[in-house]
């Protein structure tokens, strides 16, 4: 896995990115893409951040922003 941070910043703004690269455990079908999906999503609202999950060939690419603290 590889992970990669970069604060961004202006004069009215502070976001903290994440993007990280995994491999699933096992293969994953549709309904498990969709079920995980869900669950991001709802995660994600919760914790004030936004994101974005990527899947190809068993391997995950997942970015999230917002606040450095919510996202770590």
């Amino acid at each position: 896995m590889r992970i990669f941070t970069k604060p961004i910043t202006d004069n009215q703004y502070h976001m903290y990115c994440l993007v990280y690269r995994s491999k699933a455990n096992a293969v994953l079908g549709d309904s498990s893409l969709w079920q995980m999906l869900e669950k991001s999503r709802e995660s994600n609202k919760k914790r004030g951040i936004t994101g974005c999950l990527l899947y190809h060939d068993g391997h995950f690419i997942q970015y999230f922003e917002g606040n450095q603290i919510k996202v770590l």
